[in-house]
């Protein structure tokens, strides 16, 4: 567990492969983001496909590059800055000879606290859900960003629009498991996910690496906020996350892990395999 005195800012963080043999998630912290006491970045990252870890290590990597090389442009417009990032990330992987892409990529959500700001952003479906204070005193759930799949309208007619076709995987006359984005006719991608970082023949279909963007004022209301790729969100919801975290809430790491814990029970009673993975970041008032 570490702390950033400035913000009185607390985090902790865990992560399982599940029932999985394998883990293709990744997460990233940055203290002193822009060499500033104050400002923090806090990344997930869920890689899919046979090169879904080698995708969500990448982007780990080139990230913080990123953010440096553009750190003026950011902090003058950061929504403009944090497509350009998303854009360029997504075509350095694919321009990756060592990374397999063409139906490989992973999703990238990200948290950044600057200037009294929480500044979010994501593609895919890791989710940041922060809890707040109510009038009642009460601290509730809030989900910040959006889940690009394709029961989400707006994704489904653009891959549609773009020559997708859209189903869950058949079994006989039975269909199984979420929406997926096939091409045309053929048995791939399958890809779940409507907005990506990679995924060549997907980026073909209308799957887009650009980002949807939060911006909040940071508050005596927001109490904390997590980042958590879907195998969290498929084993526990945004309420129970929340409750889980409010009641550590002076112990982030154990937060953390107890979230994780949950969320494991949560997909093995509804046999669910994935990794899960999550960050949790508590501010002090």
């Amino acid at each position: 567990m570490s702390e950033n005195k400035g913000l009185n800012l607390k985090y902790g963080s865990s992560s399982d492969c599940g029932r999985r043999p394998y883990q293709q998630d990744d997460y990233l912290i940055i203290n002193n983001l822009f060499d500033l006491k104050d400002s923090y970045l806090f990344g997930v990252f869920d890689g899919h496909g046979d090169d879904g870890a080698k995708a969500s290590q990448y982007i780990k990597k080139i990230l913080p590059d990123f953010i440096n090389k553009y750190k003026d442009n950011f902090i003058k417009d950061s929504k403009a800055t944090l497509n350009q990032i998303y854009d360029e990330m997504a075509d350095m992987l694919c321009e990756n000879e060592e990374i397999d892409t063409y139906i490989s990529g992973t999703t990238a959500v990200i948290a950044i606290f600057h200037d009294n700001k929480l500044i979010i952003s994501n593609v895919g479906d890791s989710r940041v859900v922060i809890g707040i204070e109510d009038d009642n005193g009460n601290v509730i759930a809030k989900q910040m960003t959006v889940d690009h799949n394709c029961y989400n309208k707006e994704e489904y007619d653009r891959i549609i629009a773009k020559g997708g076709r859209v189903e869950a995987l058949q079994f006989g006359e039975d269909s199984f498991g979420p929406l997926r984005i096939f091409k045309g006719s053929l048995p791939y991608p399958g890809l779940v996910v409507s907005r990506s970082l990679g995924d060549e023949v997907a980026r073909r279909l209308g799957v887009i690496s650009k980002p949807d963007i939060s911006i909040i004022d940071i508050d005596d209301k927001l109490k904390f906020c997590v980042l958590a790729t879907d195998g969290v969100w498929d084993g526990l919801s945004n309420e129970e996350v929340v409750e889980i975290v409010n009641a550590n809430i002076d112990d982030p790491q154990k937060a953390s892990e107890q979230v994780t814990q949950g969320s494991l029970d949560g997909m093995d009673k509804l046999q669910i395999d994935d990794n899960t993975t999550n960050v949790c970041v508590v501010l002090s008032h």
